[in-house]
């Protein structure tokens, strides 16, 4: 059986697209939702893997909430794909900073930019 837990998070922030032809190379702003699934890699005995209020301070702890994209990341064209990859590798290395690696790992983010547009990257299965 595969267990898959998840957290949504928000956060707000601005971007541009240089050498975008259109509004979007202009700086403007949104209110980002994310959603993160973690592979359950092991139950402790009171029935958990990692506490959901854990792995929320987890994640907020790498959101770039009212930031610029452009300058917090140094990166010209921060898309809502590029931005998927980069809090994917973000939230692994948080993984294993809080010593976590051996109860849960990132299975899926997906990542909304308005309510109705968002980029899904699925990651890889427990092992």
């Amino acid at each position: 059986m595969k267990i898959i837990l998840k957290v949504k998070r928000s956060f707000d922030s601005a971007h541009f697209l240089k050498d975008y032809i259109g509004p979007c190379a202009e700086l403007h702003g949104h209110t980002w939702k994310v959603v993160i699934g973690f592979n359950i890699l092991k139950i402790d005995c009171s029935n958990m893997s990692v506490d959901f209020k854990l792995i929320k301070k987890l994640v907020d702890n790498i959101l770039p909430d009212h930031q610029c994209l452009n300058t917090f990341y140094n990166e010209n064209n921060p898309t809502a794909e590029w931005l998927a990859g980069r809090l994917l590798k973000d939230i692994e290395k948080e993984i294993y900073s809080a010593a976590f690696e051996k109860l849960i790992s990132i299975a899926e983010i997906e990542i909304f930019e308005t309510e109705n547009n968002s980029v899904y990257l699925a990651y890889k299965e427990a092992e």
